[in-house]
């Protein structure tokens, strides 16, 4: 496939007959189907942007949203970097040479789960910030497991039950 924007984190599908591709700076999932069929978008319009994606035993998929789509920085990496490809490859190039530590934390991020539609069907947000830029999140029993590029450490969550 080519022309991918940022394609961060790969899930097969729950009834293994395509992957799910996170494709981070469109803010969405795509659904490519293992036979080679046709690429369809599976969930599109997040709250920000995606980084990486882990099935739920539950049903359904765990998508860490490491920025939100409301913070300064987004607004520069969704409506000014886009527009000018030169200055956008010369930014991925001097972020890529930076520690993580150095890059821009975010305010806040959140943990969402889809349904096997791609709709938003659980919502975790992280108000505090003590899991700035959540990049991973996985689910064990009745406990999210989280990581950021930010913390020496790992998270975790006690979900309430169902």
């Amino acid at each position: 496939m080519d022309g991918l924007r940022f394609p961060n984190g790969i899930e097969i599908s729950s009834d293994g007959k395509s992957i799910l591709l996170v494709e981070t700076m469109k803010l969405r999932i795509l659904r490519i189907p293992l036979d080679g069929g046709e690429v369809t978008v599976f969930s599109d319009g997040l709250p920000g942007f995606p980084d990486n994606i882990k099935a739920s035993p539950r049903g359904g998929y765990w998508v860490p949203v490491s920025l939100l789509r409301d913070e300064p920085l987004s607004e520069l990496l969704l409506n000014y970097l886009p527009a000018y490809p030169c200055i956008r490859q010369l930014a991925s190039s001097i972020i890529s040479m930076l520690p993580f530590t150095l890059i821009p934390k975010g305010k806040s991020s959140m943990l969402i789960r889809l349904d096997e539609n791609g709709q938003i069907i659980e919502i975790w947000k992280d108000f505090q910030n003590e899991l700035p830029n959540a990049c991973e999140v996985l689910e064990h029993d009745d406990t999210l497991y989280t990581g950021s590029f930010y913390l020496p450490y790992i998270g975790r969550l006690r979900r309430l039950s169902n």
